[in-house]
């Protein structure tokens, strides 16, 4: 759970960056350990970074499945 939360700071630094691509990979690996942890509850707040990687990528769906 601490390096999924940790990996915010460099997905949103990616994203501001407009390297998308990069952000939407590490993104995605944020997301896959958040969704196998049992507390990932916590870690809402983690998301919004994620969600907008994926959507500056090009990845809408994914983007909104995330943001459901």
């Amino acid at each position: 759970m601490s390096l999924a939360i940790g990996m915010y700071g460099q997905v949103f630094g990616l994203y501001l960056e407009h390297r998308h691509r990069e952000a939407s990979l590490l993104a995605s690996e944020q997301i896959r350990l958040l969704e196998a942890s049992p507390n990932a509850l916590r870690a809402v707040s983690a998301i919004h970074a994620a969600a907008f990687a994926k959507l500056f990528a090009g990845e809408a769906v994914e983007a909104y499945r995330l943001a459901q």
